[in-house]
């Protein structure tokens, strides 16, 4: 939501229309906190459930007093956790058509010769949700940070 128009159309969604829908933010909404922040809230009134997994756009650090993208990735989970939205693993629908729906940011320290993208090293978590015993689950694109 960077761009005006963007922010505008967002902000311009009906209130009536989606109130029983699960909306699933997969990312690159915007480096700013607050345009996120704004974003975030409107769409609460819109939506029944928001799901939000940031995307590399969020993590920028520019004016938003986060000393890396890491601090920043923390302030972002905060803000998601204060105002309600979901960033970690929760339930849509009830009985036999509910999924579980996991948004996935993955801390992670990759050897250098397996830094390539294509390691599957980061989803680990994917197992451990199926050993939690959650028989239906959805990953929403995952962000990796590995050092």
């Amino acid at each position: 939501v960077d761009f005006p128009e963007n922010l505008k159309f967002m902000l311009s969604l009906s209130n009536h229309d989606y109130v029983d829908d699960t909306l699933i933010i997969a990312g690159d909404v915007s480096d700013s906190l607050s345009r996120l922040e704004q974003l975030l809230v409107s769409l609460q009134q819109k939506f029944h459930q928001l799901a939000y997994v940031p995307g590399n756009h969020e993590l920028w650090v520019r004016d938003d007093g986060a000393v890396d993208s890491l601090e920043k990735f923390n302030a972002i989970v905060g803000l998601c956790q204060r105002l309600g939205v979901y960033t970690e693993p929760f339930r849509v629908g009830q009985g036999e058509r509910a999924v579980w729906l996991v948004p996935i940011g993955i801390p992670c320290s990759l050897p250098k010769r397996e830094r390539t993208g294509k390691t599957a090293t980061g989803w680990t978590n994917i197992t451990a949700a199926g050993q939690a015993g959650l028989t239906r689950v959805a990953a929403l694109l995952p962000i990796i940070f590995c050092h």
